[in-house]
C-alpha cells in the first residue's frame, strides 16, 4: 500500500523546480490552496480578521488568484512570478486611490515587475503573453477586491 502511494505521489510530483509543464503546476497550486484556506480559517479563528477587512480581502483576493492561476494552468502555463507582483501593483494601486501618497512605492513596484517580466522572457521560463496574463490577473483581481473595500 504504501508503494503504491510512493509511485503515485512520485508521478504526480515535478519533476524538478523549473516545472516546465503547465500540468505540473496544477499539484502543486491545489496544495498551496488547501494550504491557504487551512490558514484563512485558521486566522479567522484567531479573529486577525476582526481587526482589519482590508487584511482579509487581501488574503481572499490571493486565494482567488491561485484558484484562477489552477485553472488557467490545467491546460495553460501563466507567470505565477507576475502573478504575485501584479497583485503587489494592484494592492498599492488601490490603497494609493484611498489614501494617496503612495505614488514612489507604485513606481518602483512597477518598474520591478517589469525587470522581473524581461527576466522570465529572457530566460525562456515564460512567452510574453505568458508574463502579460500573469501580471494582469494578479493586477485585477487584487485592485479590484481592495478597491471594492473602499467603495462600500
Amino acid at each position: 500500500m504504501i508503494l503504491k502511494i510512493s509511485k503515485y505521489l512520485h508521478s504526480i510530483y515535478p519533476k524538478d523546480f523549473k516545472m516546465k509543464n503547465s500540468y505540473e503546476r496544477v499539484y502543486v497550486l491545489a496544495v498551496v490552496f488547501i494550504s491557504s484556506t487551512f490558514g484563512y480559517f485558521y486566522l479567522d479563528y484567531l479573529g486577525y480578521f476582526l481587526e482589519s477587512a482590508l487584511i482579509d480581502l487581501i488574503y481572499v483576493s490571493i486565494m482567488f488568484q491561485i484558484i484562477i492561476a489552477l485553472i488557467i494552468s490545467i491546460k495553460w502555463k501563466i507567470s505565477l512570478h507576475m502573478l504575485g507582483i501584479g497583485g503587489l501593483v494592484g494592492t498599492m494601486g488601490a490603497l494609493h486611490m484611498n489614501y494617496g501618497g503612495l505614488f514612489e512605492v507604485i513606481s518602483l513596484s512597477i518598474l520591478a515587475s517589469g525587470i522581473l517580466g524581461m527576466v522570465r522572457i529572457y530566460q525562456g521560463s515564460h512567452n510574453c503573453s505568458q508574463v502579460y496574463i500573469g501580471f494582469c490577473v494578479g493586477f485585477i483581481f487584487q485592485l479590484g477586491f481592495i478597491y471594492s473595500l473602499f467603495a462600500n
